[in-house]
Order: C-alpha cells, then structure tokens, then sequence
C-alpha cells in the first residue's frame, strides 16, 4: 500500500509539474509582412505562431513553410492599453524584432540589440524607424 501511495504521489507531482510549465508558456499569432531577424535567426515573411516561455525562450514558427527558430530574450513590462503587437525596428530594407506588447497573454519581452543590428545600424549613420505588427 505504501508503495502505491509512493507511486500515485509521483505521478500526481508530474502532471502538476506538466500543467505549470504549460501555464507559463504564452503563445501570438499573426501575419508578419516582411523578412525580419529575431536575435541571430532570420525569418521569412508569413503567418507565425510565437511561444513565449517565461524562462527567457521565445520560438518562432512559421506557418506558412514551417521553419522555425528559438531565440533568447529578457522579460518586459507590460503595457496596458490592449493591444498586442510586436514592435520591429527598420534600417534600410531590415527589420529586427525589438520587443512583444501584449498584455492580454502576459508576452511582454525584448530582445537585446545583437550583432546584426548594430552592422545594421552603424552602415545607415544611426538612423531608424520603428514598425508595429499587431497580433492575437
């Protein structure tokens, strides 16, 4: 008897431990309209499905071909207005995906300036602009 008790404790504790690993993961879905680089990955345009894990790990993946790529980034604060949107920062014809706005399923993130963006940056004299993708 010991023994089940034992047992039916140690499945118990895996499947709460499986619920909350999924309760803290937060998912976006939306058309992004152009190519974009997310840390080191660069991304095609298309319809993604984004998962956000509270741990810092964000996935991308693309529906439309299904590539995908996982990244790291920093948690955010949230900002309440309602919307959802990702915020891309433009040099030239690139984008890189700067930060998650979306209070609604708590992925607020960004994404530190990689090596990339700052070649990006320094050949177009500092000079960007700032684009929103709204997703759901």
């Amino acid at each position: 008897m010991r023994k089940l008790n034992m047992f039916a404790l140690v499945v118990f504790a895996g499947l709460g431990s499986t619920s909350l690993a999924s309760a803290q993961e937060r998912q976006l879905r939306g058309q992004i309209p152009f190519g974009f680089t997310a840390g080191s990955a660069r991304l095609s345009a298309g319809e993604y499905r984004i998962t956000y894990d509270m741990s810092g790990i964000v996935t991308f993946r693309n529906i439309d071909n299904g590539d995908s790529a996982i990244t790291f980034v920093e948690s955010d604060q949230g900002i309440k207005d309602g919307t959802c949107a990702l915020v891309f920062a433009r040099y030239g014809d690139q984008y890189f995906l700067k930060q998650s706005r979306c209070d609604a399923v708590n992925a607020n993130f960004f994404l530190p300036t990689s090596g990339l963006e700052t070649r990006a940056l320094e050949g177009l004299n500092h000079h960007s602009e700032q684009s929103l993708v709204a997703m759901q």
